[in-house]
């Protein structure tokens, strides 16, 4: 058992016995439901970060609540750790738990029975870890708790479990570790609405220099450059494609982003008015709830299977950095979560579906956005194609003229939303509360782009979009003239849109905001549902 030899001595006692037979421990607990034993040996500071940490388990006795595995980054005070075990159900699993509770990261199926001997591996990069079962990759998790703290063994619950060949290494420098590239190059051409494609290069999974360029987004209401993207330069930026934005070699195809937005509240007053709108009141859902109830419909109809769930931290800061640079008429306080979900198929696909949540806390409400977006390919040239996207997204860059006209136009329209939003008050009030003639319009007309997440370019995913707009109880309407689409919130029958991108949904098939007093300085244009 390595360096925990001399820490575990045989002994009976708290309703667990502990044996040594050849090097081999065996735990076993008859008598204490849910209790649970561990060891553990206190990290090397000059190794944190860089450790191979790896047990063979096996589970001699066991029913459905049993675990075994490895502890690993226990911290005592105050006391947090996670749980990397076998389960008696045929799972296995990792677990943190932390002063608000203990909470499953992630399960998956063992492909061999819980009596045979397992052996589990935690690698270490920096603060991100990799989880290995019989030396296959499984899942990956990063966050500011990992790459730390003490490692060891656990078992918890009635069972009784044999541990053997515990060992800790530092790990050797291997082509197969994933390096995130910072590319620094400047965007200093986008005052004149063009940016050069610069030449970089991206750590693949083969340790090999991969050429990149940028590929730019270009906002067409502006005709300037909104942001660019470093990703492979055989790489193929495509146009006119409802479903796919990048295709690469080897049947690389990468989806347009699509999301959603959602509404909540603890206001009591608040809540009631989203009552009578019909909003839904949908607090932020943990990434296990989102891929429950909105991804896993679309797996099982498209034959897929889930076979791994990741944090994506360093994108997560990015996406919250992003998100606060955009205006906002309200005080908030901002939080972001990125994740990876990756699948498999029968036809020898795998896919990465890259899952941000933007949370805006605010009163008397708030506001999560979900965005999605997928890349598909071969399993052998999967990894690879993964990392870059990855990569790309980390080291996206908004154009700051880009950004700033946004903001300024943003803030006008905030002011200008506000002064006709009170003269539509003032007129009912004037016309004895007349709404209740004009049937459901929405109190505040809402904001279609609102901080540049829902920009109609990026709404042409058809799998995904089929998704996401059951999250958040949305529809596509499109100008029955133009073709211009738009995702809203759904659940009215007519949409209205004016020429300041902003939308209003009504139920009375006679109300025409065109003729409306407090509504007619405005251009509307009555849009068409389409999904």
């Amino acid at each position: 058992m390595g360096p925990l030899t001399p820490i575990i001595q045989e002994t009976d006692d708290g309703g667990w016995r502990v044996r040594n037979a050849e090097g081999a421990i065996t735990l076993t607990n008859t008598t204490e439901p849910g209790a649970i034993r561990y060891y553990y040996v206190n990290a090397d500071a000059a190794e944190e970060g860089r450790r191979e940490v790896a047990v063979d388990v096996t589970l001699l006795h066991s029913e459905a609540g049993s675990q075994a595995g490895l502890l690993y980054g226990f911290q005592e005070n105050p006391k947090s750790y996670f749980l990397f075990t076998v389960r008696g159900d045929g799972m296995a699993s990792l677990h943190a738990m932390d002063s608000s509770g203990f909470h499953e990261k992630t399960a998956f199926s063992l492909s061999t029975s819980v009596t045979e001997t397992v052996t589990l591996g935690i690698v270490e990069r920096g603060n991100e870890i990799v989880l290995l079962v019989n030396g296959e990759e499984k899942a990956s998790l990063g966050n500011d708790r990992l790459g730390r703290g003490a490692v060891g063994i656990v078992a918890g619950h009635l069972g009784s479990y044999r541990f053997d060949n515990f060992a800790i290494q530092p790990v050797r420098s291997a082509a197969g570790q994933a390096v995130h590239a910072r590319p620094d190059t400047p965007i200093n051409e986008l005052a004149n609405k063009g940016l050069q494609a610069s030449q970089a290069t991206n750590n693949n999974r083969t340790g090999q220099p991969a050429p990149i360029k940028y590929f730019v987004t270009m906002d067409a209401k502006t005709g300037m450059p909104s942001s660019r993207i470093p990703l492979p330069a055989d790489w193929t930026q495509l146009s006119n494609n409802r479903e796919f934005t990048y295709e690469g070699p080897n049947n690389i195809r990468v989806s347009a982003t699509s999301g959603a937005t959602f509404q909540f509240t603890n206001n009591p007053d608040m809540a009631q008015m989203f009552q009578m709108q019909g909003t839904s009141n949908q607090p932020p859902m943990s990434i296990e709830a989102i891929t429950q109830r909105f991804f896993m419909p679309i797996a099982q109809q498209t034959g897929r299977t889930l076979t791994r769930t990741y944090e994506l931290p360093q994108l997560a800061r990015k996406s919250l950095s992003d998100s606060s640079q955009y205006y906002s008429a309200m005080p908030q306080q901002l939080d972001a979560k990125s994740y990876a979900l990756e699948w498999t198929d029968k036809q020898g696909i795998s896919y990465v579906s890259v899952v941000n949540i933007n949370i805006a806390y605010s009163q008397p409400s708030s506001y999560w956005i979900l965005m999605s977006q997928y890349l598909e390919a071969p399993h052998e040239h999967f990894p690879a194609a993964r990392d870059a996207l990855i990569n790309g997204l980390i080291n996206a860059q908004t154009n700051p003229q880009w950004l700033a006209l946004r903001n300024q136009q943003d803030r006008q329209r905030s002011e200008v939303s506000s002064r006709q939003h009170a003269a539509r008050m003032n007129s009912l009030r004037a016309a004895g509360n007349a709404a209740a003639n004009t049937g459901r319009i929405y109190s505040e007309i809402s904001d279609i782009n609102h901080q540049g997440y829902m920009n109609r370019d990026q709404m042409n995913s058809a799998g995904h979009q089929r998704t996401v707009n059951a999250i958040g109880e949305r529809t596509v309407i499109a100008n029955p003239e133009t073709g211009e689409r738009y995702n809203v919130q759904s659940g009215s029958n007519q949409y209205w849109v004016n020429q300041n991108d902003r939308y209003l949904g009504s139920d009375n098939p006679n109300y025409d905001p065109r003729l409306d007093p407090s509504m007619n300085q405005q251009e509307w244009i009555e849009y068409e549902e389409v999904q």
